[in-house]
């Protein structure tokens, strides 16, 4: 099994999302994050189109994507054009800027396409996340307990990824992932 984080980088309880937000100017947004390198394996052609279809299926809640880990421009190579105003680029960050995006996100993303492990599945259920990725992310598959701390989807399958982000939208005991990241962090 990959290494994890470090065993302090789980934390003892959930962070204060809402001031956390206030922090990053994302007050009373409900943020859907994503952290990783700008890569057609990584899907993110997938996951704005499914942010888009959430999007209007919620029209009365205010949603924000973050894209963390790129440049817009690099999102051309991908095919994607110009972006939904409710999506943020923020380009790549250190670990310690980074902890301050998982304390203000409601869930996280990863619709990859093959991911050996992928870490940042680890990363977000440290701070809490429910967490909704592919069947092709070892990360998800040996720590998402469908349902409980987040959704494991067919890769590629864009409806059902908009449809797992809805529902791990309600899931909101950030204590299921931070059990989860702890049991497999001492399994090491």
């Amino acid at each position: 099994m990959p290494v994890f984080t470090h065993e302090s980088e789980v934390l003892p309880a959930p962070t204060d999302c809402d001031a956390a937000k206030r922090r990053r100017g994302l007050d009373d947004e409900t943020v859907l994050l994503y952290v990783g390198q700008f890569i057609h394996r990584k899907g993110l052609d997938l996951l704005i189109p499914a942010f888009e279809t959430l999007c209007a299926a919620q029209k009365d809640r205010k949603l924000r994507l973050l894209l963390v880990g790129g440049k817009p421009e690099q999102l051309q190579d991908l095919g994607i054009g110009r972006l939904p105003d409710r999506v943020r680029c923020v380009p790549f960050l250190t670990k310690q800027e980074l902890a301050a995006y998982y304390a203000a996100a409601d869930i996280f993303v990863l619709p990859t396409r093959e991911d050996i492990w992928g870490l940042v599945v680890n990363e977000a259920m440290a701070f809490g996340l429910p967490v909704v990725t592919t069947d092709r992310c070892g990360a998800g598959l040996e720590m998402i307990e469908e349902g409980r701390n987040g959704f494991l989807i067919p890769t590629g399958d864009k409806a059902e990824l908009a449809r797992a982000i809805e529902r791990g939208l309600l899931l909101c005991d950030p204590g299921q992932s931070l059990s989860v990241a702890r049991h497999i962090r001492l399994k090491q």
